[in-house]
């Protein structure tokens, strides 16, 4: 795996997209996005998906944050970080994404949240940092 990561945004709030892009092109990773709708974003997705993705769980339309991170990991193996102030939904949907991050949110969580994900893709075990709680057996 190269250094350049490809990096899903699906994010309804545009100034919460607006620092996920930020985050990423700081960091010098390729965007994906970002898209207000689990729908768009899926429609964008081709034979190869992101490495890492950040998803709202409340995104509008019939297909929610939580369905795409499904399909986000299961067909691409995505690192995938559910990004919502509803903390009940997001635990309840432990398997369906590497972790949850709590709205609101810092940049330096979600630069926090990019660091570990390149890092557990790379095979580290380390523990999240503080911000995110695990979801993924993987990561508890």
């Amino acid at each position: 795996m190269g250094d350049n990561l490809k990096v899903l945004v699906a994010e309804d709030d545009a100034i919460l997209a607006y620092a996920l892009e930020l985050v990423v092109h700081e960091a010098g990773h390729e965007i994906i996005g970002p898209f207000p709708t689990a729908a768009g974003a899926l429609a964008a997705l081709g034979e190869i998906g992101p490495e890492i993705a950040f998803v709202d769980i409340g995104l509008d339309g019939l297909t929610n944050g939580v369905a795409l991170a499904q399909v986000l990991t299961a067909r691409f193996g995505t690192t995938v970080f559910l990004v919502s102030g509803d903390r009940r939904t997001a635990l309840g949907s432990r398997g369906a994404a590497y972790g949850f991050i709590e709205k609101p949110a810092s940049e330096s969580t979600f630069r926090a949240a990019l660091a570990h994900a390149i890092a557990i893709r790379g095979g580290t075990t380390e523990q999240p940092p503080a911000g995110i709680i695990p979801l993924a057996a993987a990561a508890a």
